[in-house]
């Protein structure tokens, strides 16, 4: 199947109705606001944070109750604890998270942001996470399902781009398989012995090169996984909050964050790194769409 450039009718024919319960930033990502600023007639219907949204008001809260539906409960599996949190900005957002039980155990988690705001951006957010959660559910690896949204939704997003982590867990072989399309950083802290790390595997994000010159630029990377390990993946509205004299949170922070509160597991994690990067840039709401996805190893 290839997606057409009608995006309304692909989501649609893609999600079929009301969907189910699944079973289960850093400087350079400054091109996804700049594709699409914020203008009179820009198609995401925001003039700026906080205005009214313009058109059908009941078109803007449809595209957010499909949002809702779209984000999963965080599964319970032995030996691996997952939380996640969203902090929307904008009444229909463009991020979004997944989790994908796979067979002989593992655990498909992807996150995933998609430039600009509004209702487009909403729509493009559905078609990029159900295409990813179905490839996924092949079981093919991570840089695979990368590879394939692309070459399916390329050209399809209204001209749009989706920035996306895809990565595997296997608990049993305390194995990470990651794949990353123009996404912010993997961070890995261990609470037992305070080690602190950052994952970043080449990759552009989806829909912006054709498919061969994609899959030629999308590296994946295995890493061996330890008890106490926990991985965390944090969209741009968290790293790019700013203070009063225009400094990014940034992702040495954030980890910080990550390594001070491991100990404390994924739920306390996703929680302290939302309470830091609002506390970092001196408001009670940050200016962006903030979403922060933790696992951690038993």
């Amino acid at each position: 199947m290839t997606p057409t450039g009608d995006v309304r009718a692909l989501v649609r024919e893609m999600l079929g109705g009301p969907v189910a319960p699944p079973t289960g930033g850093t400087k350079g990502l400054d091109w996804m606001d700049a594709a699409e600023p914020e203008a009179p007639g820009n198609t995401s219907g925001w003039a700026r944070p906080g205005a009214k949204p313009k058109g059908d008001t009941d078109e803007v809260h449809q595209a957010r109750n499909i949002q809702l539906q779209l984000l999963p409960t965080p599964p319970r599996l032995p030996g691996l604890a997952c939380a996640a949190r969203f902090e929307p900005h904008h009444e229909v957002s463009g991020d979004f998270y997944d989790f994908i039980l796979l067979p002989g155990g593992c655990l498909g988690v992807v996150q995933g942001d998609v430039s600009g705001h509004g209702v487009a951006a909403g729509m493009v957010m559905a078609m990029a996470k159900q295409t990813v959660r179905m490839l996924a559910s092949t079981g093919a690896s991570p840089a695979k399902v990368l590879i394939e949204a692309n070459r399916w939704l390329y050209g399809g997003m209204a001209g749009k781009f989706v920035s996306c982590t895809y990565l595997i867990i296997d608990p049993s072989r305390r194995e990470l398989r990651l794949a990353r399309a123009g996404h912010t950083p993997l961070i890995i802290a261990n609470a037992a012995t305070g080690a602190c790390d950052t994952l970043t595997p080449k990759g552009i994000a989806i829909g912006i090169r054709a498919p061969d010159a994609f899959a030629t630029g999308t590296e994946e990377v295995r890493r061996d996984l330890h008890p106490a390990d926990l991985l965390l993946l944090a969209t741009d509205g968290i790293l790019e909050a700013q203070d009063r004299l225009g400094e990014e949170f940034g992702i040495e922070r954030c980890a910080h964050v990550v390594h001070q509160h491991a100990p404390a597991g994924a739920e306390a994690v996703v929680n302290r790194v939302l309470d830091a990067a609002r506390n970092f840039q001196g408001s009670a709401k940050l200016d962006d769409d903030a979403m922060a996805v933790a696992i951690a190893l038993g």
